[in-house]
């Protein structure tokens, strides 16, 4: 699937706000439990509140969604998407054993990250492109 400059770009900037959600551990429950409704209303507590809570079904949460699609079909390709866009790179980095001697993400390039998975840079762009190709389709259908 050959991605148009316009949809890249797009991409990017969900998957650069999937990232920042993840980093700042955003996911906000579907219904408010029973202490919160407590504390939120000082003591003053009913069971109907006249609002519906409904799934919250942001950007980012599917998003976040289609990242564990792909790395359940591809983990490879899910472990260079999260490492490419800051989303829980450390988590892969741990879940791999790799302890990188003085890696910092931020100045990384694609090819410090392809060393750290220990791939070429040609198969780190391939994975990239197939992890970017199943979440455009995933969060589009």
């Amino acid at each position: 699937m050959i991605i148009s400059p316009r949809t890249l770009k797009a991409l990017t900037e969900a998957m650069e706000a999937h990232a920042r959600w993840c980093h700042s551990g955003n996911a906000q429950p579907q219904t408010k439990g029973v202490m919160a409704r407590l504390m939120e209303t000082r003591g003053h507590f009913s069971l109907a509140t006249g609002r519906r809570h409904g799934p919250i079904n942001s950007l980012e949460e599917r998003v976040e969604s289609a990242m564990m699609k792909l790395a359940i079909q591809d983990l490879a390709s899910a472990d260079v998407v999260r490492l490419e866009y800051g989303a829980g790179w450390m988590n892969v980095l741990k879940r791999r054993q790799l302890v990188p001697h003085r890696f910092c993400y931020v100045e990384s390039t694609q090819a410090t990250r392809a060393a750290v998975l220990g791939v070429s840079e040609r198969t780190y762009r391939n994975r990239l492109r197939v992890g970017q190709a199943f979440i455009l389709e995933a969060i589009t259908a």
